[in-house]
């Protein structure tokens, strides 16, 4: 209603000057108002538009509307220029009321579509911001940015909102383009018009979708391969490797078989899943040959055993033995004893 009064207000003084003022009025003390082919001059008598106010050091429009019905209470409106540009002066500036802006057809007002509130704060599609700008719509409110490479075309550009009655934040680029995020003036993470991710660094290496120029801390790594898991390593027709073959190549390659070199990792890296999968598959190996290992060990401890048990045996039988000899020995003596009296007598 405001607004209608501000329209009607300013269609009256046109119309009054048009019908009462066919010639130049002058004033001595605060220049003139003119009338001249359709334009009217305010302050200069050669407008060159329908409404044309000149003065200095402050030009402008001042509308008042001092009824207090409703709770309204006093309402200026103000347009000043000055050498530094224009400025507007509105209700809110004296009685805390903002200024609205909506459409109005065939005399009906429409829904506010821009609103500045006397705190500064502007809303677009709602008339109380809560910050210094908000958008409001009701489905899917977005902030559309285009530009002389982009097109204004309804798939050009990008923008930045709320989706589909979600409350989900959407940032999309609707050229072929990329997207960046920067602090300090500096890039920190940009998505490439691929999808890929760099952080740290705008460049993602081919056939990647994520590159971090840094370190990555986390508490938690799912990592999904697409080869074989190794338990085929304790399949019954696996074949491993010999101790003695293996023990050859790693003179040979000073590296164990089938893991990169330490050349091919500064090169190329360390895929984490290949290699996880790839070290399970040595610690499966490993496990086969401890096994192997405590087989034959079991075995030269039963071997051990029985010939510790037939060392034993012999021991015991050689005790006897030299037992048998003491007394062969004994035995002897005392036969030899007996002949020398028999050969003295």
């Amino acid at each position: 209603m405001i607004m209608k009064r501000l329209v009607i207000g300013l269609n009256m003084f046109v119309f009054v000057i048009t019908i009462q003022a066919q010639t130049p009025w002058d004033t001595t003390t605060s220049g003139q108002i003119t009338y001249s082919s359709g334009l009217v001059g305010i302050g200069t008598t050669s407008p060159d538009s329908e409404l044309h106010i000149e003065g200095g050091p402050w030009s402008g429009i001042k509308i008042k509307n001092t009824t207090t019905t409703g709770g309204r209470g006093t309402q200026n409106y103000y347009l000043d220029g000055n050498n530094d540009g224009w400025t507007m002066f509105f209700g809110g500036h004296y009685s805390g009321q903002p200024l609205r802006f909506a459409p109005v057809t065939g005399g009906t007002q429409g829904a506010v579509s821009l609103s500045l509130l006397d705190n500064g704060n502007v809303g677009i599609g709602t008339t109380a911001p809560s910050e210094k700008f908000e958008v409001y719509q009701s489905d899917r409110p977005r902030i559309k940015l285009t530009n002389s490479a982009t097109g204004t075309g309804s798939s050009d550009g990008a923008f930045l909102g709320l989706v589909n009655n979600s409350p989900d934040l959407n940032i999309w680029n609707l050229e072929d383009g990329f997207i960046r995020l920067a602090t300090n003036n500096l890039e920190r993470v940009r998505v490439d018009n691929s999808g890929n991710v760099g952080i740290g660094t705008p460049t993602v290496p081919s056939g990647y979708k994520l590159a971090v120029d840094g370190k990555i801390i986390t508490e938690e790594v799912n990592v999904s391969i697409s080869s074989a898991w190794p338990d085929y390593v304790f399949s019954e027709n696996y074949q491993l490797t010999t101790l003695e073959e293996l023990e050859a190549f790693i003179k040979s390659n000073k590296h164990l078989p089938e893991v990169p070199s330490a050349s091919e990792v500064e090169a190329n890296g360390v895929k984490l899943g290949e290699m996880n999968a790839l070290l399970l598959k040595k610690i499966e190996e490993l496990t086969l040959y401890v096994i192997d290992q405590d087989k034959s060990i079991n075995t030269f401890r039963a071997d051990n055993d029985q010939l510790r048990i037939k060392n034993e045996e012999l021991r015991i039988e050689n005790k006897a033995q030299q037992k048998r000899l003491e007394a062969n020995s004994l035995m002897l003596e005392t036969l030899l004893q007996r002949i020398e009296k028999l050969e003295t007598n």
